[in-house]
């Protein structure tokens, strides 16, 4: 009966405690993250992929934006200047139109002196009584008008000609307005950067995002696949040319 001290220690047991069984251990999705690699980022026509040969045509599109910039700032401040310029010159046009018009009024009015005193006689003479000179002087005036109509028309066109050639120098001195500039100053830049890094300006424009992004965050970090994504190989690209970057960070920050 040997069989009895056994059920009596198997009944004082319970079943877990007389198989141990491996608890199965749930992985901590924290240290997955931490020893996992850098996350590979999905290339298309827009996105590509960090070469060697790509970064080295990027840093040649950003030095093409560093050396352009001085002289395309210049020419959009001159292109801003001369459009101001020529709105002033257009409004003092204006002004030497009113001063032409006067001058011509005033060249119009060359007889009125005559023209009044020859009123005054008529009006003398009327306050007189005198119809024989009111009508001779009323009938002087109409032949000296139909006998001299054309050589007083003649008088007043010379009498206009200085007037006339005032407002012709002023019209020939107001500049035509240059055209406004098609693009602002900093998409000029990235246009000319694009084309130098032989890019598009939407591909330059991802990569610009992208180095900066590098340049900005803990290169540890994102070969763990924490933050931007990069493969293994665009990460070491960027870590030899790192020294190159850094000194366009500010200006990759400013577009």
């Amino acid at each position: 009966m040997r069989l009895a001290p056994l059920l009596l220690l198997l009944a004082a047991h319970p079943l877990a405690a007389q198989f141990r069984l491996p608890k199965p251990r749930v992985p901590n999705p924290l240290d997955r993250a931490a020893t996992s690699g850098p996350r590979a980022p999905t290339y298309d026509d827009r996105v590509l992929e960090i070469t060697q040969p790509r970064i080295t045509a990027f840093l040649r599109g950003l030095q093409a934006e560093r050396q352009a910039r001085p002289g395309l700032e210049a020419g959009y401040k001159q292109n801003a200047d001369d459009r101001a310029a020529a709105q002033v010159a257009i409004r003092r046009r204006g002004d030497q139109a009113a001063q032409v018009n006067g001058c011509m009024m005033a060249a119009a009015g060359m007889d009125t002196v005559a023209e009044r005193k020859l009123s005054e006689r008529v009006r003398a003479a009327e306050d007189r009584g005198d119809e024989a000179t009111v009508a001779r002087l009323r009938d002087s005036v109409m032949n000296a008008a139909m006998a001299d109509g054309g050589r007083r028309a003649l008088a007043m066109a010379q009498a206009y000609q200085p007037c006339l050639a005032q407002f012709n120098a002023a019209s020939s001195a107001v500049p035509a307005p240059p055209p406004e500039p098609g693009l602002p100053l900093a998409d000029s830049l990235h246009v000319l950067g694009a084309q130098a890094a032989g890019l598009t300006p939407d591909q330059y424009t991802l990569m610009q995002e992208r180095v900066l992004g590098y340049l900005n965050s803990d290169e540890d970090q994102l070969r763990r696949g924490r933050g931007w994504a990069f493969s293994a190989g665009e990460l070491d690209v960027l870590h030899a040319h790192k020294r190159e970057l850094q000194p366009y960070q500010t200006m990759l920050a400013d577009h």
